[in-house]
């Protein structure tokens, strides 16, 4: 195990300094409990350009190179969806550590394949599934498990949001294989909508139907989907995301059998219409997935939102594109 558990800082590399690196470099920033000694980017101006702003030690375009370097114990894959399976896998056969950004993978196949990755090397395998970090979805997960709400039974999300331009609009959004299939289901909204929803039931979803429409000619995937998921405690959740609207509304709502919680990042949560004051709530986001990778690689213990404990999602999602082309209602694999 990495020698930080010795109270020494997490030594890692981030790769790929594209947007989603912004938060969490500055977040380790933030941590003297992690050092960054590399930036790895395919464009090298790139990289040394977010090296010089954060104090990383050295930058490079090698990947390999930087994998093979004794004095890093971590990496931070930050690249399009398409691309993790390959770099986590290639991290984890170095004996590296490794954090990848949400989604998982492209698919439960490649999933698996970093799992038995992660397995073989003895490595820890995290997702970044900032949600669950945040101090509006950890007290909600609080009040479920302390069973303010009964039983969970619906599961509402909705995210509405105009067309991306540039820079919001990266050219990766265009390609499928590179967005894991489609965009908003698969890269953008999707998985933090389907990976809250099932921790939230703390169930897997056993069957998906998903409706999806392409309105927008730079997408070769979805730009609107309606998707429906049965969980395995009976428990249903809606998420209906889009980026052909006008305005911008974003909002989850949790019914259960004895309550019902209203959920908005920046503005707060409600128990049965009474809100709460999270004001004192440590930092999620970035911060707080990173704070639990170390924490999981110091002590030797699986993190929250393993790779094994993320998989459920990408089986979701999976089980929502084949909906998506057969217009049925689609089993999810165990």
């Amino acid at each position: 195990m990495a020698g930080s558990g010795s109270g020494e800082p997490l030594r890692v590399a981030v790769i790929g300094c594209g947007a989603i690196s912004r938060s969490y470099l500055r977040a380790m920033d933030a941590l003297p409990e992690i050092r960054l000694v590399a930036t790895v980017d395919v464009d090298p101006s790139r990289a040394e350009a977010q090296a010089a702003a954060h104090g990383a030690e050295r930058w490079s375009a090698d990947v390999d190179g930087v994998l093979a370097a004794a004095d890093i114990e971590a990496a931070l894959v930050l690249v399009p969806t398409g691309l993790h399976a390959d770099l986590c896998i290639r991290a984890l056969h170095a004996g590296k550590h490794v954090l990848v950004t949400k989604p998982m993978a492209n698919s439960l196949a490649e999933a698996d394949a970093m799992i038995a990755a992660a397995d073989t090397a003895g490595r820890v395998l995290m997702v970044g599934q900032m949600r669950r970090f945040s101090p509006v979805y950890r007290r909600a997960k609080e009040l479920v498990q302390a069973g303010r709400v009964g039983r969970p039974l619906q599961f509402l999300d909705w995210l509405l949001e105009p067309p991306r331009k540039p820079p919001s609009f990266k050219p990766w959004y265009a390609s499928a294989d590179a967005a894991g299939g489609g965009l908003i289901l698969s890269s953008v909204w999707g998985p933090h909508a389907i990976d809250a929803a099932l921790w939230l039931f703390d169930s897997p979803a056993v069957d998906a139907y998903c409706a999806a429409q392409h309105n927008d000619p730079r997408f070769e995937g979805e730009s609107a989907y309606f998707l429906t998921l049965r969980t395995a405690s009976a428990g249903v959740a809606s998420i209906v995301n889009t980026f052909d609207t006008t305005i911008n509304l974003t909002s989850t709502v949790l019914l259960g059998s004895e309550g019902t919680l209203t959920m908005a990042e920046g503005r707060g949560l409600a128990l049965n219409g009474e809100v709460e004051d999270l004001a004192s709530s440590p930092a999620g986001g970035a911060m707080g997935v990173l704070r639990e990778f170390r924490r999981a690689i110091a002590a030797g213990t699986e993190p929250s939102c393993s790779g094994r404990g993320v998989r459920r999602a990408v089986a979701a999602m999976d089980a929502a594109k084949r909906s998506i082309k057969s217009g049925r209602v689609e089993p999810v694999a165990a």
